[in-house]
């Protein structure tokens, strides 16, 4: 039986865009290019006879980190072709749907130990899947 992890299953596929992939935050000092993700929210389908039906639909957060604004916005491109629209099972999880809902600027920052500015492409995915 495959798994249900959406988790997983983003994690492998955001890797499909060439840079390391990292749950939540990257560990310290790491160089980017880099792709971190989280989940922000879940809900879970349900009636009042039978109790939750199996359906889960979640948003999560997918930031791209590198050096340049150029750079981030071919990156966040290759990460938005792994991801955007996938139906099927892949990587341990069956996914019922995956769609972009936002994609953003994030702020540029420093991170520690560098002098370089690092930017952020921010992307927002509703994925759908069954438990």
């Amino acid at each position: 039986m495959p798994s249900t992890s959406p988790e997983e299953w983003l994690h492998n596929a955001a890797q499909a865009a060439g840079v390391d992939v990292y749950p939540v935050t990257s560990p310290d000092k790491k160089e980017p290019p880099f792709v971190t993700f989280a989940r922000e929210s879940t809900e879970r389908d349900f009636d009042l006879a039978n109790g939750t039906t199996g359906a889960v639909f979640g948003e999560f957060t997918v930031e791209i980190w590198s050096d340049s604004y150029l750079a981030g916005k071919t990156l966040a491109d290759a990460v938005r072709a792994a991801v955007n629209n996938f139906t099927g099972t892949a990587h341990g999880a069956t996914i019922d749907r995956v769609v972009l809902t936002d994609e953003r600027d994030g702020p540029p920052v420093r991170l520690e130990g560098r002098s370089a500015t690092t930017f952020i492409v921010e992307q927002t995915y509703a994925i759908h899947w069954n438990e």
